[in-house]
């Protein structure tokens, strides 16, 4: 049997002044004595590479980067696109590593360069793609009507979009079964990896033990708590419990894909509406409505399930929806109400949170085109925006 351990490795923060920060985090007291109840010689392993595959893995990310430089380094606008690996994670893993060797455990690096190389190429393409969107596409030409721009930019974001599902499938996906390959012929009776992996894996433990052979048999974590002072502290918890919104994480990026490449949200039965909530951003903002009876049912998009309440009828739309627990973290938790007016077999309108809102449009139907949906749906509020500030959900309208 094997014990499962998520953990935080690093810590990242947002700052007005200095933009986004990595800080250093440690192994806690708690994890160093759980791992100190274990006989000497237990095999541990440890979401890290090998030394030698760790510097193969940055040569080859930096050789692919210097081939790429002269687009990377855009002197006109002084943007500069980097690509690069993070020491301080690097390091939690040297400084766990060092703890269980201290305690006579051996430590087992279970990542593969394989699939870093992978990784390494996919990021670089979408680094470069962003580059010379940035330097050739995303400005208005001179006599480029609004249509045509909108279209345009609708296009360049998706390309974007699907550069970044790339890079979430061969590093959720691709390298999660190698990981738990590796872990197999390993043969470890303890697994440290980080709580995106842990909580999935934990939940699928009985689909993880028929397709790869690893029998979890407990789960602890050791992650960055608030406590009631102020201050975060690494806290252990043995015999831990999922965190939901991690485990969805995974099927949020199987949604994304399934958009991407097939045109559906589910699977499993057709909507009756479809639709896109953001007129800029329409295949991340896709989303499918299934009726249920009593003007209610359920809205599927890449953010969750959401259940929804009220009117759409010849008239228009008028509705709430709310999102419940099979969903993403951050996901808006209160009442998001959407209003439309109804063209033919399509809907045009505004939705509204707390402190969000902005306008959407759906149409009758079990699938369609996300662009052109978010091309009409621009058209539509330059040219009938008096019938848009209907919906001024008692706040002043802003165009």
């Amino acid at each position: 049997m094997v014990h499962l351990i998520g953990v935080h490795h690093g810590m990242e923060s947002d700052n007005i002044l200095t933009g986004r920060t990595e800080s250093q985090v440690f192994p806690s007291d708690g994890l160093k004595a759980y791992l100190s109840q274990f006989p000497r010689g237990t095999r541990v392993g440890l979401e890290t590479f090998s030394d030698y595959d760790w510097k193969e893995v940055k040569a080859d990310l930096r050789e692919q980067c210097q081939g790429k430089r002269d687009i990377l380094l855009d002197e006109t606008s002084g943007r500069h696109y980097t690509v690069e690996y993070s020491e301080i994670h690097k390091r939690y893993w040297e400084i766990l590593a060092q703890a269980c060797g201290g305690l006579g455990l051996e430590p087992v690096p279970f990542e593969n360069n394989e699939v870093a190389f992978r990784w390494n190429k996919a990021t670089l393409n979408a680094a470069v793609l962003d580059a010379l969107i940035h330097r050739r596409v995303l400005f208005k030409k001179d006599g480029e009507n609004d249509e045509a721009y909108h279209r345009k930019l609708c296009k360049c974001n998706n390309a974007r979009y699907r550069a970044e599902l790339n890079i979430r499938e061969i590093h959720e996906i691709e390298r999660d079964n190698k990981m738990l390959e590796n872990i197999t012929n390993a043969g470890v009776q303890v697994v440290i990896t980080g709580q995106g992996h842990s909580n999935f894996w934990w939940r699928n433990r009985e689909d993880i033990a028929k397709r790869f052979g690893v029998p979890f048999e407990s789960y602890c974590t050791d992650l960055i708590t608030p406590t009631p002072w102020g201050v975060y502290r690494m806290i252990f918890t043995n015999n831990a419990d999922c965190d939901s919104g991690f485990v969805f994480q995974k099927e949020a990026l199987l949604r994304s894909l399934r958009v991407v490449e097939t045109g559906r949200v589910v699977e499993d039965k057709d909507p009756s509406y479809v639709g896109v909530w953001d007129w800029v951003e329409p295949m991340k903002s896709y989303f499918e409505v299934f009726p249920g009876s009593e003007n209610s049912g359920v809205i599927q998009d890449c953010l969750g399930t959401a259940n929804f309440g009220g009117v759409i009828d010849g008239n228009g739309a008028d509705f709430v929806k709310r999102y419940g627990c099979y969903s993403l973290p951050g996901v808006l938790t209160g009442d998001i109400h959407f209003c439309a007016f109804r063209d033919g077999d399509e809907f045009y309108g505004r939705f509204h949170a707390e402190k969000f809102g902005s306008i959407f449009c759906m149409k009758k139907g079990s699938k369609a085109n996300p662009t052109e949906m978010a091309v009409r749906l621009a058209e539509k509020f330059r040219t009938q925006k008096e019938r848009f500030k209907q919906f001024n959900f008692g706040g002043a309208w802003r165009d």
